[in-house]
């Protein structure tokens, strides 16, 4: 079974230069990242690396300040990639942040894409705790209650109506992660045993 994954990195923490260091401390106090999509060419090298097998995209998505103007045209893209994919029978959404918003939509744009289709989402401040696709998507959704900036974002984006949980999906919660931590191959507690987040991303993917 031919497998493509495609790691959706989140919009980062690009600000003007004029402006870092007034964000210095607030980036700090909230455990963003601001090493760019770097982590995902890392995980990346990780899974194939454990399993080659998967062919790996990192989709980058132009991004901003103002973030979420370019997520529709992302989405947008990332729909007509996944309509070329050649010949796969499983296709896995690793969309972190705001890249789970970008595979979400993607999904929403594309038509009957066939074959075996998992979003999995990480740390993803969702609109609603429901969310319907035009074809059957397996939905995983990994998050902690103590990502402050999860927290932020879901009172931001959706007006403090967001939700962190989804219906129907493997709500998968990691506790004491701030937003940064997923993006880092660090030891976390999972169902009771100890893990390596990547190593926890590649057995999900392979599910």
């Amino acid at each position: 079974m031919r497998t493509l994954l495609i790691i959706i990195p989140g919009s980062g923490a690009g600000i003007p230069r004029f402006l870092k260091k007034y964000f210095h401390k607030f980036y700090n106090y909230f455990g963003v990242d601001r090493q760019g999509d770097a982590w995902a060419y890392v995980l990346k090298d990780h899974i194939e690396k454990h399993t080659p097998e998967i062919d790996i995209h990192v989709f980058k998505w132009i991004k901003g300040f103002y973030n979420i103007i370019f997520i529709n045209l992302a989405a947008k893209k990332l729909s007509k990639f996944l309509k070329k994919r050649p010949g796969y029978d499983r296709v896995v959404l690793l969309g972190k942040s705001l890249g789970g918003i970008v595979a979400e939509d993607s999904l929403r744009y594309s038509k009957e894409l066939g074959g075996i289709i998992h979003l999995i989402y990480v740390a993803t401040p969702h609109k609603k705790s429901f969310v319907d696709f035009p074809q059957p998507v397996k939905i995983t959704n990994i998050f902690s209650n103590e990502d402050m900036f999860l927290n932020l974002g879901r009172k931001l984006l959706h007006f403090g109506f967001g939700r962190k949980t989804i219906e129907g999906a493997d709500n998968i919660v990691i506790k004491n992660m701030k937003h940064a931590d997923f993006n880092k191959n660090i030891v976390i507690p999972y169902r009771g045993e100890k893990h390596l987040l990547f190593e926890l991303y590649t057995k999900l993917i392979l599910e």
